[in-house]
């Protein structure tokens, strides 16, 4: 298992924190799901690891509490770039891997907050409903062999 966090200090952490919980090792990774570059080096260095990936699990995300109107576009951008944005740019990453070992499976996931609403919290609401986790679906072929 690996644990990528923006802050390797929090993913070191996790990793262990789960390994003590669990049987097999975790590892952590450094990772900013906004930049690919950092999204392929942290994915190659698990596959460098583990030789394969069997499931991603997606669930980078971020909460900026503020109302919609006095939202700025920056901030608005970020939310776009991390909740959407990461879970592409990771898909991206472990997709040829997973085909090339013969399948896998991703999963989006999102918090319980993004289903509930208020005046702080709807641009978060907003970002986190158009990611891939808003509704179950499978994306035919994504990790499927190649043909």
């Amino acid at each position: 298992m690996a644990i990528a966090n923006l802050k390797i200090d929090a993913a070191r952490a996790a990793a262990e924190e789960s390994a003590a919980q669990t049987p097999g090792e975790a590892m952590a990774v450094e990772m900013d799901v906004t930049d690919e570059d950092t999204v392929n080096a942290g994915m190659q260095k698990v596959a460098d690891t583990y030789g394969r990936f069997d499931v991603l699990i997606s669930n980078a995300g971020m909460q900026i509490l503020r109302k919609a109107e006095g939202f700025p576009s920056g901030e608005w951008k970020k939310l776009l770039s991390i909740h959407l944005g990461g879970a592409f740019l990771a898909s991206k990453a472990v997709i040829p891997h997973m085909k090339a070992q013969g399948g896998g499976a991703i999963l989006f996931m999102r918090s319980v907050h993004s289903k509930e609403t208020s005046a702080l919290k709807a641009p978060y609401v907003t970002a986190s409903s158009a990611s891939p986790a808003s509704s179950p679906r499978k994306a035919a072929g994504t990790a499927s062999a190649p043909t």
